[in-house]
């Protein structure tokens, strides 16, 4: 079991040279929570930095959810001079009146923070991710948008769904190890994903010089026709 007592404790301890503009009642009843993420990355690595949005974002739903009707949890912005923009949740933490931080009991901690304090230490000593499903979505659609920013200017990029579905179906693991340009130009004439109105001889040239990849897209163009050819004859 978690000691609460010493998790409020901590809560209801301003930090040492910190200016606070806030609700009068912070660090008396009232406390940081350790739930927290910075919207400009804070420092962290891009992974780091998604990770702190969805356990963030993940966390408040949650206890948007089980505590439905509470007025003990609120999300404030901060500024801090290392980390830059802050966004952080802080509770009611003494759920008496009026409070004493000197001489708490288990019984005076609000169900919301207890709540918040199980999550914090799950995350810090069992797992880090709250919801792996978001998390998961999250680094999925960065790394999707990294492979469209790092396109070679030669491929049509309204067409990077294609040539990123074209890649992984030939084996490459676009989100972590990265693709050689040569592979991606691979990818994009088999999905016919050329821009031929402003590169249209830097494809000409590339043609020249892949023979083999122009005879295995005319076989695939032959045997899809001859395909449709069945089915519409069916």
């Amino acid at each position: 079991m978690n000691d609460y007592v010493e998790m409020a404790k901590e809560a209801l301890t301003r930090p040492s040279d910190f200016g606070w503009h806030g609700r009068d009642d912070m660090f008396e009843s009232w406390g940081f929570t350790g739930v927290s993420w910075y919207p400009n990355g804070g420092g962290l690595d891009e992974v780091e930095s998604i990770l702190k949005q969805s356990n963030f974002i993940c966390i408040k739903q949650f206890l948007e959810g089980k505590f439905p009707d509470s007025e003990n949890i609120e999300e404030i912005g901060m500024n801090h001079w290392a980390a830059g923009n802050v966004d952080t949740l802080i509770c009611k933490v003494i759920n008496v009146d009026p409070p004493d931080k000197n001489n708490l009991d288990k019984d005076d901690i609000s169900d919301e923070f207890k709540e918040i304090a199980d999550i914090v230490v799950s995350l810090r000593d069992d797992y880090p991710i709250f919801n792996e499903e978001d998390f998961s979505e999250r680094e999925s659609q960065f790394h999707y948008e990294c492979f469209v920013d790092n396109l070679p200017f030669e491929v049509d990029k309204t067409k990077a769904d294609i040539i990123h579905g074209e890649l992984i179906d030939s084996g490459f693991d676009v989100d972590y190890d990265g693709v050689h340009n040569d592979d991606i130009f691979i990818a994009a004439y088999a999905a016919g994903a050329e821009d031929h109105k402003n590169c249209g001889e830097e494809w000409k040239a590339w043609e020249f010089l892949n023979p083999s990849e122009v005879i295995k897209r005319y076989q695939n163009n032959w045997k899809n026709a001859g395909q449709m050819e069945l089915i519409n004859a069916a």
